[in-house]
């Protein structure tokens, strides 16, 4: 690390010779162990910091333009006019100014990154007085987060930016809502995104997996993960860019879950309905007793719908829903409430079952949890022997949520549990060919593995937890079954849970 950071601050003064002392910023990139598409929803997940990182230096101009510099020469430079952003965001409220989609103004394509940096700019210079918020900056960024693989290599670019910010304007904040403030920022760039994977990159530690609740966000608990496990990042060679067509995708997965949550919501009495903020609102905390009553209410929701009956059916929150469609514009005019409700809620579920089990080192039951979860992102099933594939649907009819609530209420105790929420993979539906191809590849060669996707899919990567004595065999066979046919080299990591984000200090 040091070799990086004594190098980042030697170019640094080559490319801008007369700029003053750089702040220096890490942020590592996050992989969720388990909790997927629900931190937005209040959700838990389970991430830990990987042994990736982003570094950025950062220091004042006297002028209003903020020069971008990226040490990969593929990125180029970008170069901002503050004047172009900052009045407007100032005198706007953040979520009314980020519906205008100022990051629609800037350049595409390679120089893509470098609006992650104006995202954290344009949010924390709402808090300076006018003259001091438009003055700009000298950055330079490098990094060796995998792009596109689904580890918030983004969202470390917001959070290290907004930690060297935080220390030259003297901002005390504490880390826990400098994770929300960082994840609103990043709503600058149009993805409806919740704090995940800024809680996860603020407030990780090292050999530790971290258990978070959102809405309100809380730190709930640390477990250690186990040394005689592995944690694998197996890239697909699918690049998971936040490109229009895969925000929008992302936007119409979210839309769908608060669709589904004002849907629901009218069929409570009046004086509930004030407390249903989010989806959590439907968990059930007493399974035994509420679990038949939740797959009952399910079939309430309709699995296609069409953009123009969720207008009829939701006029009286007329406002929220034509923000949540424009969010999803250009994408398919039709919704799986039911579907995408049961994933949330079923992955909620998994998501606390995950951490007590880990905590209990029961590893069966946390690949277990990983593998069901991965079936609630699952296109299609993958036979590494015939290397045929097949179409992947999980089906939750009327008929079928009757069954479930029938068997949840059964005086057999092993019927009862095949019907328990976290059993059920729901149908979020964000995996891609290749992704659920390397599921399978593993499982097929190591069936006490979990494997499911990481980040938020449609591309990206897979993360597996293995026992040690597995490691090779798995990796082989990826090479063997995906990398080769493929033509792609092995582009399978160890990674281990690392420190968070920080400044680092430099003499001189």
């Amino acid at each position: 690390m040091q070799n990086q950071v004594d190098n980042l601050v030697r170019r640094f003064y080559e490319l801008f010779p007369d700029s003053e002392k750089p702040v220096i910023a890490r942020a590592p990139g996050r992989i969720n162990l388990l909790g997927q598409h629900i931190d937005h929803q209040g959700g838990f997940i389970n991430p830990i910091a990987i042994n990736k990182h982003i570094y950025i230096a950062l220091s004042r101009r006297n002028d209003s333009l903020v020069y971008c510099k990226n040490l990969d020469p593929v990125f180029g430079e970008v170069i901002y006019e503050l004047r172009d952003f900052i009045p407007e965001a100032k005198r706007t409220k953040w979520m009314d100014y980020v519906a205008r989609r100022p990051a629609e103004r800037l350049p595409r394509g390679a120089k893509h990154w470098a609006r992650y940096i104006l995202s954290a700019i344009v949010y924390f210079h709402r808090r300076l007085r006018r003259e001091e918020s438009l003055k700009g900056y000298n950055i330079l960024l490098s990094g060796d987060i995998p792009i596109a693989a689904g580890v918030s290599s983004s969202s470390a670019i917001v959070v290290a930016t907004g930690l060297a910010l935080c220390e030259l304007h003297n901002f005390r904040i504490p880390r826990l809502k400098l994770a929300a403030q960082c994840g609103r920022a990043e709503f600058f760039v149009g993805t409806l995104s919740g704090f995940g994977d800024q809680s996860a990159i603020l407030l990780a530690r090292e050999h530790q997996v971290a258990h978070f609740m959102f809405f309100p966000l809380r730190l709930l608990r640390y477990v250690r993960f186990p040394e005689e496990y592995t944690i694998l990042l197996c890239q697909s060679g699918e690049r998971a860019e936040k490109s229009a067509s895969v925000r929008q995708t992302f936007n119409h997965r979210v839309a769908s879950y608060h669709f589904a949550r004002l849907w629901l919501k009218q069929l409570l009495p009046p004086t509930e309905r004030d407390r249903v903020h989010c989806l959590r609102y439907f968990l059930p905390e007493r399974e035994s007793e509420e679990l038949a009553h939740l797959y009952a209410l399910l079939k309430h929701l309709p699995e296609n719908v069409s953009s123009a009956e969720i207008r009829n059916v939701l006029s009286a929150e007329e406002e929220t829903v034509e923000r949540l469609l424009q969010d999803c514009s250009g994408h398919k005019a039709h919704f799986d409430l039911r579907g995408v409700c049961l994933f949330g809620l079923s992955e909620m579920a998994r998501a606390r079952r995950f951490i007590r089990k880990l905590a209990e080192r029961k590893m069966s039951e946390v690949a277990q949890i990983m593998n069901i979860s991965h079936n609630g992102d699952r296109l299609i099933r993958f036979d590494p022997k015939t290397g045929e594939s097949r179409p992947f649907y999980n089906t939750y009819s009327d008929k079928r949520l009757d069954e479930l609530a029938h068997s949840a209420q059964s005086r057999k105790r092993a019927t009862r549990q095949m019907a328990s929420l976290w059993r059920q993979p729901g149908r979020y539906r964000c995996s891609t060919h290749r992704l659920d191809q390397l599921v399978d590849i593993v499982l097929n060669v190591a069936p006490t593995a979990g494997a499911y996707l990481a980040g938020g899919g449609l591309g990206g990567a897979i993360i597996v937890i293995c026992h040690n004595k597995d490691t090779d065999h798995i990796i082989n066979a990826l090479e063997r079954n995906f990398y080769i046919p493929n033509n792609m080299p092995v582009l399978v990591e160890k990674v281990v849970p690392s420190p968070p984000a920080e400044i680092i200090r430099v003499a001189g």
